[in-house]
């Protein structure tokens, strides 16, 4: 991909016509680099902006891939649906897949509490993201962390989080067995590499550390859903 994906990044800008935050290069640049070291097939960010111009390049370029960006905010949303439309076939509801093609999902959600001090997205993609991005949403009042990046069938295999204490200590407490942690204290970002790439490592393992998922499995088992 090399420098491609600033072209990309810059379009962006112009494009969303400063109704979304300015890209930080240096972020940029190590999601980047992560792309290229770890190519991954299917991608999950939580928030849109730049990076979702970012992720969308990666895909174009390498094809086969598969990008679901999930947004909360309808300014953020509509800045990036109109910045990236023009330039691949974004999907907005419901999320496609394409045999062989990129897939470009751009996804609205909007945000539940969960626990006290916890929230999630009402949208869970269906399929296991194998490297995902933290980013959003908003933390307002007590939402510190959201849950769904635990609920993923299997566990990914990068998970990068950018500037979100509370929500490295919440993906650590849950699944932090299966991950080396890397913590860049100079750019606030931390980064949880699996120690078992591309093995299946089932959430019902950790359900006796997730009560919440637990208590899931429990109703759906009782329904037979």
């Amino acid at each position: 991909m090399k420098d491609s994906w600033k072209d990309a990044v810059e379009a962006f800008v112009e494009n969303a016509h400063k109704r979304n935050l300015p890209p930080v290069w240096e972020d940029l640049e190590y999601l980047a680099e992560s792309l290229e070291k770890y190519q991954p097939e299917h991608i999950v960010e939580y928030g849109s902006g730049c990076s979702t111009a970012l992720f969308f390049a990666y895909a174009a370029e390498k094809g086969g891939v598969v990008v679901t960006a999930l947004e909360d905010n309808p300014h953020f949303f509509y800045a990036a649906m109109y910045a990236l439309s023009g330039n691949y076939p974004v999907n907005l509801s419901p999320p496609m897949m394409s045999g062989g093609r990129s897939t470009f999902n751009l996804v609205f959600s909007t945000i539940a509490d969960d626990g006290p001090y916890g929230m999630r997205f009402t949208y869970t993609p269906y399929f296991v993201g194998e490297f995902v991005y933290v980013d959003g949403p908003a933390l307002i009042g007590k939402r510190r962390y959201i849950t769904n990046v635990c609920e993923f069938a299997n566990a990914p295999e990068v998970i990068i989080v950018d500037g979100r204490p509370s929500q490295v200590s919440y993906i650590n407490s849950i699944w932090g067995g299966h991950y080396t942690l890397d913590i860049d204290k100079e750019h606030n970002r931390a980064t949880f590499i699996s120690k078992y790439p591309k093995a299946i490592i089932s959430l019902w393992e950790d359900v006796d550390m997730y009560p919440d998922m637990g208590k899931h499995f429990a109703s759906a088992e009782e329904t037979g859903q």
